[in-house]
């Protein structure tokens, strides 16, 4: 493209005062598609408890402590679940538990 032509179209002005990458801008496109998807879809997907995997019209939620991994170290970390019972988040944790 001659200079003149840049120089006369505003967007790319814009592209060439900014350093886009490819990966840049295949990136946003690609974020932008699934974001447009997700707006364009009204279905909910049900949630399912974290023990049996059933789907569940009133979960219940539960924070289960256990011990995890930070990169090398070991370390004390939470986590809320949806359950189905009672009893499925105390086997949770007490299976986490050792």
């Amino acid at each position: 493209m001659c200079d003149l032509a840049r120089d006369m179209n505003p967007a790319m002005r814009v592209v060439e005062k900014r350093n886009f990458s490819l990966m840049h801008l295949v990136t946003r496109v690609h974020w932008e598609n699934n974001r447009s998807n997700a707006m364009n879809q009204t279905t909910q997907q049900p949630v399912k408890c974290a023990r049996c995997y059933q789907p569940v019209e009133k979960p219940i939620y539960r924070t289960i402590q256990f011990i995890g991994f930070d990169g090398m170290r070991k370390r004390s970390m939470r986590e809320s679940l949806p359950f189905c019972s009672d009893e499925h988040a105390s086997h949770e944790q007490m299976s986490r538990e050792g």
